[in-house]
């Protein structure tokens, strides 16, 4: 992020304006990792500079987000409480010739926290400075550790803001000895705020529902580019029923998983079964039979939307809720355990139907959602979803009867119990004709 400050330069008399005098050709603020495992990072302030002079005095302000960066000692990383910081974070520059050794020293360092934001003033200077190397100098190093649970991606460009630099280059140049006589610009590189990863964007059609990487689902309200978070994850994009993608996010790389295209399917038509194996709602799903090879198991789940099941509003049925005991996971295919129930092979495709049971042959439970979801889980544990379907068993017992075919000859006697439900209550309502009183 280059920008750039006023920087004030010393000069020993007028005529020296005529003179080359040491002035920074930039300022760099970077963060070097120590231990990115322990999240320990040093700030390193380095000066370029071109002239016949060196860097006397530095000084600086900045502000940084303490929710997510944290001082802490330059001897063992140890935080810091920002109630009690001083200059143990801060180390300035130094070099050694044989048994002396020059440096930097600190004049001032101030720490002011307001909530989550702190500024840091600090200033060295130095009576050594012919002593340095200005052309490529790391003039102040700073510690932090990173909050818990936080990283350096969490780094925005607000959390972390260059507001002054201060550099006097020269004879009496000290601070706080002289105002500044002149200004000029000086440029600077931000490189604590990471540069922000490029769009990554997915082709999408009207109305495709798309489930991203921290699980929420949006619908594509018009075709064409959708851009998705760059959080490192897998993303679906499934068109109805019909067509699945998935995506792989990793460091930024967007990566069509396209082994993986049309994975599982689902189906929005619902049928009935009754033997003395089970009774219930049956639905049907699709999926790859080559996901056997790279897939750790596969199957459905189920959710009743009643008033007993007491789902969370805005719910998402997934393995989650399985687990959380809303809702049921039935296995038709694993690797682990050999596994392997299917209705029918077609093509490359293998057919698998569930049967919800145990519905009470009551008003309230024939004709509450039935919600069914396909999934299979990979190998490294992550999970693709096919679309869920709800279904009343009430509307599907009638949608056979008006059809009046085959599942209706096999089944008829269970299909009139469950319509019976409705239209026995109904019919013990006393019904008066009103039409000729208006």
């Amino acid at each position: 992020m280059k920008k750039t400050l006023k920087i004030l330069t010393m000069i020993l008399a007028l005529t020296a304006l005529m003179a080359v005098v040491s002035f920074a050709e930039s300022v760099t603020y970077s963060l070097n990792a120590i231990d990115e495992a322990a999240g320990q990072y040093d700030l390193v302030i380095n000066v370029k500079c071109t002239g016949s002079g060196d860097v006397r005095t530095f000084a600086t302000t900045f502000s940084f987000d303490n929710s997510v960066l944290r001082p802490a000692d330059c001897a063992d990383y140890s935080e810091v409480p920002l109630d009690t910081v001083t200059d143990e974070p801060i180390y300035p520059a130094e070099v050694k010739e044989g048994k002396k050794t020059y440096s930097f020293a600190l004049t001032d360092n101030k720490w002011t926290t307001v909530d989550t934001k702190t500024t840091l003033l600090v200033s060295c200077y130095t009576t050594d400075y012919d002593k340095f190397d200005a052309s490529d100098l790391d003039v102040l190093t700073i510690s932090f550790v990173l909050a818990d649970g936080k990283k350096i991606s969490d780094i925005k460009e607000d959390d972390f803001v260059i507001e002054k630099i201060y550099l006097a280059a020269g004879e009496n140049g000290e601070f706080g000895y002289n105002e500044p006589t002149i200004a000029q610009e000086i440029s600077f590189t931000n490189n604590v705020v990471p540069e922000a990863p490029a769009a990554l964007k997915i082709t999408v059609a009207k109305d495709d529902v798309i489930y991203l990487q921290d699980g929420s689902t949006v619908v594509a309200d018009a075709a064409g580019e959708y851009e998705i978070p760059s959080d490192d994850g897998y993303v679906v994009v499934n068109t109805g029923y019909t067509a699945q993608k998935v995506y792989k996010v990793a460091a930024g790389v967007l990566t069509e998983e396209t082994d993986l295209e049309d994975g599982v399917l689902a189906s929005n038509a619902a049928s009935l079964r009754k033997d003395t194996v089970a009774t219930g709602l049956r639905m049907k799903a699709s999926f790859l039979t080559s996901l056997k090879t790279n897939v750790a198991e596969y199957g459905y789940l189920v959710t009743a939307e009643t008033d007993a099941n007491a789902l969370p509003e805005g719910y998402e049925l997934n393995l989650a809720l399985a687990e959380s005991g809303k809702a049921k996971k039935g296995v038709a295919y694993s690797a682990a355990d050999g596994t392997d129930i299917f209705f029918d092979v077609e093509g490359e495709r293998t057919i698998v139907t569930a049967v919800a049971v145990g519905v009470p042959m009551t008003k309230e439970a024939v004709t509450s959602n039935i919600v069914f979801r396909p999934y299979y889980k990979l190998t490294n544990g992550v999970v693709v979803y096919g679309e869920p379907t709800a279904r009343q068993v009430y509307e599907v017992a009638k949608s056979i009867k008006d059809e009046n075919g085959e599942t209706y000859a096999k089944y008829q006697e269970y299909i009139d119990s469950i319509l019976a439900l409705l239209t026995a209550e109904e019919e013990r309502e006393l019904i008066l004709e009103t039409g000729p009183l208006f």
